[in-house]
């Protein structure tokens, strides 16, 4: 099982699923990561930039207060951008997660990585699932609870709904929040992903404990380099 990384187009889903992404497990996690978990995705992922993804310096073991505000929905903004729900066959230039490293996390704990992608029109933020097989996701989900903000905000997750999708030959089965944010500018925005994992989920190698997984992504935005 994996938190994901990068995107893979609608035009990839497994038939008759739906499916939007952070990925971590055995195989790499919504940005996401099915470069660095080792699955080759779909479809082409957003141009990165030059610079590398690096963590900050500390990593600790107990979650902090979430923040408390109205929760954001389609149409919401958050500075200067809007949250949407991208049609089927709308293309996202892949996640603002791609060049993240939290498909590393294999522990509950609070995390904090930094990393840069490339200016594109929208982005789908890239948090979600991945697994094996398409029992293993359900199983996963199934066992999972999520929260998601941008830049303090909480997301209403569930108004957004999710999509599924597979990669590497279709032996990989992803599962993210179908949350993308349009009208990007040059800047830092901050991706937290919560998600609890309320049974041991077995079926994953690694095994990933009961507990808390608090994932924060300082995500640059950058004009791509001609």
């Amino acid at each position: 099982m994996n938190l994901i990384s990068t995107w893979v187009s609608p035009a990839a889903r497994v038939g008759g699923r739906k499916h939007s992404f952070v990925r971590m497990g055995r195989v790499g996690l919504l940005g996401l990561l099915l470069a660095a978990c080792g699955a080759s995705p779909a479809t082409n992922s957003a141009t990165s930039p030059a610079a590398a993804a690096t963590a900050l310096p500390s990593a600790s073991v107990t979650a902090t207060a979430l923040p408390t505000s109205k929760l954001l929905e389609p149409g919401d903004k958050v500075g200067e951008v809007t949250l949407v729900i991208p049609a089927p066959a709308q293309d996202t230039n892949g996640t603002m997660t791609d060049n993240c490293l939290g498909y590393t996390v294999r522990k509950p704990g609070v995390y904090d990585f930094k990393c840069p992608v490339a200016l594109a029109p929208m982005h789908m933020l890239g948090i979600g699932w991945g697994a094996e097989t398409a029992e293993e996701l359900e199983d996963n989900w199934s066992k999972m609870k999520w929260r998601v903000y941008l830049d303090g905000q909480e997301i209403d997750l569930k108004s957004f709904g999710t999509v599924d999708s597979t990669a590497d030959n279709n032996n990989f089965f992803i599962r993210i929040w179908n949350v993308a944010i349009k009208d990007l500018t040059p800047r830092e925005y901050t991706i937290r992903s919560v998600f609890e994992v309320q049974q041991a989920l077995t079926l994953s190698d690694p095994v990933y404990d009961v507990g808390t997984y608090d994932i924060t992504n300082h995500v640059t935005v950058v004009k791509p380099v001609k």
